[in-house]
């Protein structure tokens, strides 16, 4: 896939620490790793993972399991895995980025009072939407309107 040289040229781009090596070239705006092989622009860990495992199968994701960081490119660091595994890594590390929201959509900010996380999956839920929805969805209007829906066979 790659000749040796263009091996060599991307391995001296690496810093090797104790835990992570550190890819320290291009990158791209979420901070992974990028080389270029015959044309092709690659994510560095996805390239790193192809050297070592051979081709990434069809839909698959190459992920960060043990150190979590965009830029390490060691092999041991990463794994193959669905775009599900994926979201729910994200979720499980509070990367995903429904956590980078600081309120819910209707402008209610996100605190330990006005948020419920979900034991499911870890997203969070705004406790005031919420409450609002459930006084509509049972509001007197709302209950004349599914009785009369119901009364008109509809």
């Amino acid at each position: 896939m790659m000749k040796a040289n263009r091996q060599d040229s991307f391995w001296s781009k690496v810093e090797y620490g104790p835990d992570c090596w550190i890819w320290n070239a291009a990158k791209n705006r979420k901070g992974y790793g990028q080389f270029r092989v015959d044309g092709k622009l690659w994510i560095s860990h996805r390239l790193v993972w192809t050297l070592a495992h051979g081709e990434i199968p069809k839909g698959m994701h190459v992920l960060h399991t043990t150190c979590d960081n965009p830029s390490c490119v060691r092999p041991d660091h990463l794994s193959i895995g669905t775009n599900q595994d994926n979201v729910d890594d994200k979720m499980r590390k509070k990367r995903h980025w429904t956590f980078t929201r600081t309120a819910c959509k209707a402008g209610h900010a996100y605190t330990s009072e006005t948020v419920r996380i979900r034991p499911c999956d870890g997203s969070r839920v705004c406790k005031l939407c919420k409450r609002l929805l459930q006084r509509l969805k049972y509001s007197p209007e709302a209950r004349a309107a599914r009785y009369a829906c119901r009364k008109e066979g509809g």
